[in-house]
């Protein structure tokens, strides 16, 4: 159970980082 939330944590976390960076990484390629 323990292995399971932490499974689900980090998948929350690497959707959020997703989320966050993406938009950055947009905006970086847009100014260059």
């Amino acid at each position: 159970m323990a292995m399971a939330a932490a499974r689900e944590a980090a998948a929350a976390w690497f959707l959020w980082l997703i989320l966050n960076f993406h938009p950055l990484a947009r905006v970086r390629a847009n100014m260059e």
